[in-house]
């Protein structure tokens, strides 16, 4: 890229001036600026005339220094400010600032008003800071190039990249020259807005302008193109150093190697740790553990390993980071044991594990409790993760919270409740204080396992502890499983206790309470919670209307089922097969088998495939019309569209047949079954030995218990008594009997 002009590229920005407490911009033009910038011999810029002031001398150096003159005030508060930059010692400080500042006799110098404002920049508060100069300028005190560089940095910092370089173009007006601390400044605002390619153009002008960049200018771009994921800019750079002669120094390499290694490209950044050791650039702790983490990640063991011992063998010490990247890499590929021998190891060299690293390694043990080998179960693993937290506490090492829960985690999931609330008052006993991620996996396990009421203590213990729910996720476990068990003013209270708090429920706690009411057959109760959820603005789902639409179609309410329907359907909601499937259920128990037959041909319109269960509750309905004909149809359309019958479809369709006395048929349908290798069960036998019984056909019916017995079917009550009522009309009572008796013997069939 061509370098542009320094004056071209701010010659759209503003130069500040103070005017009411508040900068006005006035242009400036590339020409004009220019023309400020005339050289001598040297090629030094002139500096303008400032105005004097008495305790500020300016060096040829263009440095600062306070002369014996300045007040006593002035220095206890900037030695104070040394001391201590407290909240405290600002406030004073600013006060003292102020105070001088009305002050007729002496304003506060410049060195002090520069100090201030490098103290307010690195606390981030950036608009006291702004404050001060603008204060500062206000009185008459002339700010330096030092001064000007920290407001710089102030608007850098505070994201106002644009009057940071309004303030650039006022350096230029001043006639100060612009020092590499100057164009740094402007180049990381710029990055910190991701303004990459601006940044560049930037630093491409600055040796045109006098000023070469650095080591951190160029460590400043490289990190900037790093982050953005744009490793050809950086390449590029790190190239461009070496050209001008630039010492990269161990952060111009550590960023870049972290950048490659981000990205996948570990080989690259491999070499790169190769070319700094030739160019005598020592790498760091950082260095390595970038790179270990990284071939970690790819499952490259030997090398990661390799790379260990070559830290070690430099004199490098391995940090937290550095050990927890070996754990957590091995533990992830379920490599426990070369885990373990990390944490020896960092424990050995006085390293303290956090959470961080131990997590995975128990995580993976907690894991392969649960899993086991080739699914059998191995409780062993958590045990040793147990045991490693109760060596870290014999040497000393106290875990922490995330420690913890994730042995939570591993006993919850393998359901060893009894440990998980030892492990609890453990904690307690310690002063580790449970978190809300300890309790809601406790609490949710105990749920799953049917232990309410245990639930509902911890519940209440960690509102004792002031510990309180701030999600819907804890209200949501227990508000279920109080409506699983019928404890319906609990749940109320629950749901009362979420508005108290300021927890806002959401649609899957409302759905828990109206689904615990609709299988009790509480439908109006069901209906007043959607009320509810209409009144607070949280808008039913299709699954809470399909909840509520199957409560009402048990009940025969069609037309209320309906109405949600077309709520759904205004709201923008697509109706899913479940609803397709309640709605034709419902209307052909209601004997509206026509209105049935309707949503399933709107349902073939719209490409939505019925299902097998949508086919044989119209096949019901059919045949319990009388239509035998029409369920025929049918039969053959749903084989022509792909789904296959089952044994519910065949079962309905002996039944009709044989309500009507088509015997006959209703056996062809039988070995049709048969032959299609679908198994009869104990309900297909029930049907046609009943029927058969009624019309005299008592040797097919017998034969049919054989086949029954043959099968491994059962014979049930209803089997029984079918028999009975046709065989006893026939033959006399003792022979049915003892035809009876001989199957009940035979299957342990209770006759009583």
């Amino acid at each position: 890229m061509r370098p542009i002009s320094i004056f071209s590229y701010v010659s759209s920005l503003t130069l500040l001036s103070l005017k009411h407490h508040r900068y006005t911009a006035r242009s400036f033009s590339a020409s004009a600026g220019s023309k400020l910038a005339r050289r001598d011999n040297n090629d030094v810029i002139h500096k303008k005339h400032l105005p004097a002031h008495p305790f500020i001398t300016r060096s040829e150096s263009g440095h600062f220094s306070c002369s014996s003159e300045v007040h006593k005030q002035e220095c206890g508060v900037l030695q104070s400010l040394h001391n201590s930059s407290s909240h405290d010692e600002i406030e004073k400080a600013l006060a003292a600032f102020d105070d001088m500042r009305f002050c007729r006799v002496h304003k506060p110098s410049e060195i002090f008003c520069t100090r201030l404002l490098g103290v307010l920049v690195k606390r981030g508060r950036y608009e006291d800071g702004f404050s001060v100069y603008f204060k500062m300028v206000g009185a008459g005190i002339s700010p330096s190039l030092v001064t000007l560089n920290i407001l710089l940095n102030c608007f850098s910092k505070a994201h106002q990249i644009e009057t940071a370089f309004a303030v650039f173009g006022g350096v230029l007006k001043a006639g100060f020259s612009p020092s590499a601390i100057t164009f740094n400044t402007l180049i990381d605002g710029l990055l910190k807005s991701s303004r990459l390619d601006e940044a560049l153009a930037l630093q491409a002008s600055m040796s045109a302008e006098g000023c070469d960049p650095d080591v951190f200018t160029y460590n400043c771009l490289i990190d900037g193109a790093c982050k953005m994921g744009r490793l050809g800019d950086a390449r590029s750079l790190l190239r461009e150093m070496a050209v001008k002669n630039i010492v990269a120094n161990t952060v111009t390499y550590n960023t870049v190697i972290d950048g490659l290694s981000k990205e996948g490209l570990v080989d690259e950044a491999y070499e790169l740790y190769k070319e700094m050791n030739v160019n005598g650039i020592s790498p760091n702790v950082a260095t390595f553990t970038s790179l270990i983490h990284r071939l970690c990640i790819a499952g490259r063991w030997q090398e990661a390993k390799a790379l260990f011992n070559k830290m070690l063998d430099s004199g490098i010490k391995p940090n937290v980071v550095t050990f927890s990247a070996l754990v957590h890499g091995f533990s992830e590929h379920g490599m426990i044991d070369e885990a373990f021998q990390f944490v020896g190891l960092m424990l050995k060299i006085g390293e303290s594990p956090n959470g961080y690293t131990l997590i995975p390694i128990i995580g993976s043990l907690a894991k392969k409790s649960r899993m086991g080998v080739n699914g059998l179960p191995k409780p062993d693993s958590i045990d040793e993760a147990l045991t490693l937290v109760r060596s870290m506490l014999t040497e000393g090492y106290l875990p922490d919270v995330f420690v913890y829960n994730s042995l939570f985690d591993g006993l919850c999931k393998a359901g060893r409740l009894e440990q998980a609330n030892a492990l609890l008052h453990e904690m307690n006993m310690m002063g580790i204080r449970p978190n809300l991620v300890t309790y809601s996996m406790i609490i949710d396990r105990l749920c799953k396992e049917g232990f309410l009421d245990r639930a509902m203590e911890v519940y209440e213990e960690m509102n004792r502890k002031g510990i309180f729910p701030d999600s819907v996720y804890i209200f949501s476990i227990l508000i279920n499983r109080l409506c699983i068990e019928n404890r319906w003013q609990e749940a109320k209270e629950m749901l009362n206790n979420m508005f108290n708090r300021g927890v806002r429920p959401d649609v899957v706690t409302f759905n828990s309470i109206i689904d615990g009411y609709c299988k009790e057959g509480r439908v109006n109760d069901a209906l007043d919670v959607m009320t509810v959820m209409f009144e607070v603005d949280e808008l039913p789902n299709v699954y809470t209307c399909n909840i509520v639409m199957d409560g009402l179609s048990k009940e025969g309410r069609m037309d209320e089922a309906m109405q949600l329907v077309t709520y759904l359907l205004k709201s923008g909601n697509c109706l899913d097969i479940l609803t397709y499937g309640i709605l034709i259920s419902g209307l052909c128990k209601s004997g509206r088998v026509d209105e049935a037959a309707s949503i399933y041909n709107y349902m073939l319109c719209i490409g939505c495939e019925p299902n097998v269960v949508i086919y044989n509750c119209l096949i019901d309905g059919f045949c319990k019309m009388g239509k035998i004909n029409d369920a025929k149809v049918l039969v053959n359309e749903m084989v022509l569209r792909g789904t296959s019958i089952d044994v519910v479809t065949c079962n309905v369709f002996i039944d009709a047949l044989c309500k009507e006395g088509l015997l006959d048929e209703a056996w062809k349908v039988y070995e049709e079954m048969l032959g299609k290798g679908l198994c009869p069960s104990v309900i297909t036998f029930n049907i046609l030995i009943h029927n058969l019984c009624r019309h005299g056909r008592h040797e097919d019916a017998k034969t049919l218990i054989n086949e029954m017995l043959v099968r491994g079917i059962k014979p049930d009550r209803v089997t029984c008594n079918g028999l009975f009522s046709g065989l006893h009309k026939s033959t006399n009572i003792d022979h049915t009997v003892d035809f009876l008796r001989g199957i009940a013997e035979m299957d342990n069939v209770c006759l009583s």
